[in-house]
């Protein structure tokens, strides 16, 4: 299962809808995140651009590298 698809479908539903004013750069972290399987193998600049373009603001633990907000890790 690549990171597309256990990214939470809350977040998938906001780059969707910023894909309309950014669809170069949502392209592309789609590209990304259907081509690994591991959130290790992300790098932090992703990780950073699937949170702004996701807009995943709320954290939790205090950490925003934390894989957990963005994923679904039951799967």
């Amino acid at each position: 299962m690549n990171l597309y698809q256990k990214l939470k479908p809350e977040i998938k539903t906001r780059l969707r809808r910023n894909s309309n004013n950014y669809a170069v750069s949502i392209t592309g972290i789609i590209k990304i995140l259907k081509s690994k399987q591991y959130y290790n193998d992300l790098t932090i600049g992703e990780i950073k651009q699937i949170r702004a373009f996701g807009d995943v603001t709320t954290v939790t633990d205090g950490d925003i590298l934390w894989a957990d907000t963005m994923f679904n890790s039951k799967m």
